[in-house]
């Protein structure tokens, strides 16, 4: 896709994600771009950057999540992938734990997130379920993608069972 937009005239490009070839490509085609990214700054050189910052949508899935009647709070996270909102559902008095997430060798990088939060969901569930959250929270699509998987395949029912929610695409 990147070549047939080269190919054509490009005033300027805005790029989702810091992805470091991509940029370099545009450099050197001659084509301004910016950066829309979740970190403080983004690791390439560019014109300009929007920073995402997806904390200013907790206070209101906070309240949300009061009205539903949501107390236990699982936000399953691959350290990497996006900023801790538990603190901030701590401090509402929501009881919120997190469920670490490691890559899967073997795989590309999303897929290797992708399975790694899968796995991890597998290995909590053959404890069984009544440890189950009200309230799944995900940082990354990706790692919504296992769990998600890993949640139907034990037959759990979002949101009959559980509720789930990402702050990701």
């Amino acid at each position: 896709p990147l070549d047939s937009v080269l190919r054509q005239s490009a005033d300027f490009a805005v790029l989702r994600m810091d992805v470091p070839t991509v940029s370099q490509r545009l450099s050197k085609a001659g084509v301004p771009f910016a950066v829309f990214v979740s970190r403080i700054r983004p690791r390439v050189p560019c014109v300009g950057w929007v920073r995402c910052n997806y904390l200013t949508a907790v206070p209101d899935l906070i309240g949300l999540c009061r009205k539903a009647g949501v107390r236990t709070v699982l936000q399953i996270d691959g350290s990497e992938r996006g900023p801790d909102i538990l603190p901030a559902f701590r401090r509402a008095g929501f009881k919120a734990d997190v469920l670490p997430v490691s890559r899967v060798s073997g795989y590309l990088p999303l897929e290797s997130i992708e399975r790694g939060a899968m796995e991890s969901m597998l290995v909590r569930l053959e404890k069984g379920t009544d440890w189950l959250p009200d309230l799944f929270v995900s940082m990354d699509d990706f790692i919504s993608f296992g769990v998600l998987t890993a949640l139907l395949a034990r037959g759990i029912r979002i949101p009959g069972d559980v509720r789930f929610v990402t702050l990701s695409n």
